[in-house]
């Protein structure tokens, strides 16, 4: 990194671009800069490029990362920039909420034996762009890219027919996947009912563990937010028995909603999630709690179906 680093900036150089030097502590979870103690707590080397009130920064080690992207790796921390008058700290992109986006949508089709057929279109950019190595699987080919995909569809059971996966290599970069799936058994159906969850693979499950009384502070590194719309369309001679109530949760980790509406015969199902991201209080870990408890409880409700027939 060091080599390369050097070596962009005398080619830049060359074209009358002034660029800079920067250490950093790389890495998805790096120690935090301590400023008042000069030590080594560096371990990689990027390039700063001024332009204008902003700056370009160049991973020079990485042969697959879109210009300009930091992310997870040297994003949104602290940097030693070397200069010709000196050295000062400086601070490295900044991915917020509205950055970090998941956005999904999806037209399901429901049999009247429970089966389904979907087709899924989820985006993810900013720092969602690497979920779970995604910024390295979408330059992959078809194998690899369908290994993924089974590891990351969650869906109790389902078969992939056939998908597709783009690269939007932009400063906020983003990778859209399109599915086609038939999702086996996906309705419960009990004589003459339905009974269908419709957070069809967003649902969340973590609720953090019980502790009486936490000493120390809370750290939420990252903000995001994700958003789905899930279209059910239903068999003929079908209505809703019961329908969920709008769910609205506004904390200071993040706020929730989801709405179920009922158009023409097609359920609606819309749900945001907004994480905030920063330090809180040992003594909100039980709002924590509740958050995600009220969180998991809401993503699992079900409508019912009843049939005319």
């Amino acid at each position: 990194c060091k080599a390369l680093s050097n070596y962009m900036i005398a080619m830049l150089e060359s074209i009358g671009i002034k660029a800079n030097y920067a250490l950093i502590n790389a890495g998805e979870n790096s120690r935090k800069l301590d400023a008042g103690f000069p030590s080594s707590q560096f371990n990689h080397a990027i390039v700063a490029v001024p332009n204008g009130m902003d700056t370009i920064w160049l991973e020079c080690t990485s042969q697959t990362n879109p210009f300009g992207y930091q992310g997870n790796h040297t994003g949104d921390r602290q940097a030693l920039l070397i200069t010709d008058n000196g050295a000062s700290i400086v601070n490295t992109s900044r991915y917020r909420a509205e950055h970090n986006t998941l956005s999904r949508t999806a037209e399901v089709f429901i049999e009247p034996t429970g089966n389904a057929k979907a087709r899924i279109k989820t985006t993810y950019s900013g720092l969602e762009y690497e979920h779970n190595g995604l910024h390295f699987i979408v330059n992959y080919q078809y194998e690899e890219q369908k290994k993924w995909l089974l590891a990351n569809t969650k869906i109790p059971s389902f078969d992939i027919t056939s998908f597709s996966m783009s690269n939007h290599k932009e400063k906020i970069p983003a990778a859209t996947v399109t599915l086609d799936l038939a999702l086996n058994r996906y309705a419960t159906v009990s004589g003459k009912r339905i009974f269908l969850t419709p957070n069809l693979m967003n649902r969340s499950s973590f609720i953090p563990e019980k502790i009486e009384q936490r000493k120390t502070r809370i750290v939420r590194k990252k903000a995001f937010t994700h958003n789905d719309t899930i279209r059910y369309h239903l068999p003929e001679g079908v209505y809703a028995e019961f329908l969920p109530d709008p769910v609205k949760l506004i904390t200071r980790f993040g706020e929730y909603h989801a709405n179920f509406t009922i158009d023409d015969g097609v359920l609606i199902y819309v749900r945001q999630i907004r994480v905030n991201k920063g330090e809180f209080p040992p003594e909100s870990y039980a709002e924590l709690t509740d958050f995600y408890k009220s969180l998991s409880k809401a993503d699992n409700t079900k409508v019912v179906f009843l049939s005319k027939t």
